[in-house]
């Protein structure tokens, strides 16, 4: 077949698939898979699939309250706008078995850490993982204890087409003014490189790892008051992570018109959002901001507003994961009112235009579990990379 057409047309078929049956098709010829390997191809099929939002897949990792509240299994589903979903069980790679956290993901890698260090980064669809190589932090002084646990963040710097994580350290002072250390791990190089501390003392991260968006991670920052025990103050900022860069900045906060309860930063599909949250004995209502214009004041839109009355079970909090094909309705992962022992996670597919969610059966799954939406993609992780050594497991 390969004879019959030319490598171009190939190329245009070949990148409308899924990354399942391109991995099938590597073994069709040697052409065939010079085509799939390569960055062309594979960077193509990236931007086709966020273009057309297309190959998503949903990973629900399951958690335990018995094993210490750590994640145990995990499951993956194709996002479909169905009410019912098939999950396939899917093994963590061996380094991860005893437990562990993952991040966002980023064009189809995950990064894996734990309270301290990043652990690795794993593509779960071509099966391939990476071991990052471990790096010391370096207390400023004596009188200084590191944080528990650090803060992470994960993404694409475009313009020298590389993924990094960043590792922020904090340490704890006398007073409220913690210092930050600032590491960045780059994939291209398999290096660690320590930049500038992080610059806005007084403020402690709400969020374990950052929402990626427009290049930069993001955190919702809270300042701390220094003669209260360390309270909460309602002063927050944004605090951003540019890659390529390598630096700070603070983005401008929604202009809210709502009392809320406290605010969460996710990343629906390239775009940052803020999540305001406000519950009461009554009700939980969530408002969404979305930002239009990167960095522009006032770029912030009222896009959505979830409540109790248009989600079809009680919930503390909604988060957005991903649109669907067409548009026209949203994947919502809800947590619903039950203690934290029982706390029950659900989704919901919400109608943008009839302002109505509709519930997903999860048939015979844990009720514990986050939800993570990752693109397929062929993605790769170096020469050093191995295979996962991880098996799937019963569905």
């Amino acid at each position: 077949m390969s004879s019959e057409f030319p490598l171009e047309i190939i190329f245009e078929i070949l990148i409308r698939l899924s990354v399942k049956p391109l991995l099938r098709f590597r073994c069709v010829s040697k052409s065939w898979c010079a085509i799939i390997d390569s960055p062309l191809f594979i960077n193509g099929h990236v931007k086709r699939s966020i273009e057309t939002n297309t190959n998503h897949q949903l990973i629900l990792e399951e958690w335990d309250f018995g094993t210490r509240g750590c994640p145990s299994n995990l499951y993956s589903a194709s996002i479909d706008e169905g009410l019912g979903i098939s999950l396939k069980g899917m093994g963590k790679p061996l380094m991860h078995q005893s437990g562990g956290l993952f991040s966002n993901s980023c064009n189809g890698l995950i990064l894996m850490y734990d309270a301290y260090e990043v652990v690795a980064i794993w593509n779960p669809f071509t099966r391939r993982c990476r071991k990052i190589p471990t790096e010391p932090f370096e207390t400023p002084n004596r009188e200084l204890c590191p944080d528990w646990p650090s803060t992470f963040g994960f993404g694409y710097d475009n313009i020298h087409d590389d993924y990094k994580a960043v590792r922020i350290m904090g340490f704890h002072p006398k007073d409220s003014l913690r210092a930050h250390e600032v590491k960045v791990y780059s994939l291209r190089t398999n290096t660690w490189k320590r930049v500038q501390d992080f610059p806005y003392l007084g403020y402690i991260f709400r969020q374990d790892y950052g929402a990626f968006a427009s290049g930069a991670s993001h955190w919702l920052l809270f300042r701390i008051r220094p003669t209260d025990n360390f309270d909460y103050m309602d002063t927050n900022l944004i605090a951003a992570f540019d890659y390529v860069k390598e630096e700070f900045q603070v983005l401008p906060q929604p202009e809210y018109t709502e009392v809320f309860g406290h605010n969460c930063l996710v990343a629906l599909q390239g775009c940052l959002c803020m999540l305001s949250i406000n519950q009461s004995m009554d009700a939980t209502q969530v408002t969404m901001y979305m930002m239009k214009n990167y960095g522009m004041r006032g770029s912030w839109n009222k896009s959505h507003i979830f409540t109790q009355a248009n989600i079809p079970s009680g919930f503390l909090c909604a988060r957005p994961l991903v649109y669907s094909m067409r548009g026209d309705k949203m994947l919502i992962e809800v947590g619903c009112t039950e203690g934290w022992e029982e706390c029950r996670m659900g989704l919901v597919w919400y109608n943008l235009q009839e302002k109505k969610g509709s519930k997903v059966e999860i048939c015979n799954k844990h009720p514990r579990f986050t939800a993570l939406v990752c693109l397929e993609s062929l993605v790769s992780l170096g020469e050093d990379d191995h295979f996962d050594g991880a098996h799937e497991i019963c569905q």
